[in-house]
C-alpha cells in the first residue's frame, strides 16, 4: 500500500437522494473524505455521517470530515473552503451525483515515480 494518502472533496446541499451510490463507487479508495454542507434541509449530513462510520470499520485509518459553508453564490469558493479541509497529500473532488468507475485503482497512481498530478477523463452519462 502506498504511504502517500489521498482524499475527496464534496461539496453538498440536499444529497441524500444521490449520495450513495457515489459512495458505492468509491469504497475503500480514499484516506478522508470531505463533506462541505452549503445549507441541506434533507438528510444529507446524516447520510454522510453513516457512511463515514461504515468505512471506518472497513478502513480503521480513514478520516471524515463535515465543514458548514453558508452559501454566498460563489462556487469557487465553495470548494476552496471545501479543499482547505483536505489533510491527505493528493486531492480529488466531485459531484455528489457523480460516480467514480474505477476508484479503486487510484491508489496504485500514487507510486508511479515522478508523478505531480493527474487528469481523468469525465464521462456525462445521459446528457
Amino acid at each position: 500500500m502506498s504511504a502517500q494518502t489521498i482524499g475527496l472533496a464534496l461539496i453538498a446541499r440536499d444529497e441524500e437522494d444521490t449520495l450513495p451510490n457515489l459512495f458505492a463507487s468509491i469504497e475503500g479508495a480514499f484516506d478522508q473524505v470531505v463533506l462541505l454542507d452549503t445549507g441541506s434541509s434533507d438528510r444529507t449530513v446524516e447520510v454522510f455521517e453513516d457512511w463515514a462510520a461504515a468505512e471506518k470499520q472497513r478502513q480503521p485509518g480513514f478520516v471524515s470530515t463535515l465543514g458548514r459553508f453558508e452559501w454566498i453564490d460563489d462556487f469557487a469558493a465553495a470548494r476552496n473552503a471545501a479543499d482547505e479541509l483536505l489533510e491527505t497529500e493528493w486531492w480529488c473532488w466531485a459531484d455528489c451525483d457523480d460516480v467514480i468507475t474505477g476508484a479503486d485503482r487510484l491508489r496504485s497512481l500514487l507510486d508511479a515515480p515522478g508523478v505531480d498530478a493527474y487528469s481523468f477523463t469525465y464521462e456525462l452519462d445521459g446528457e
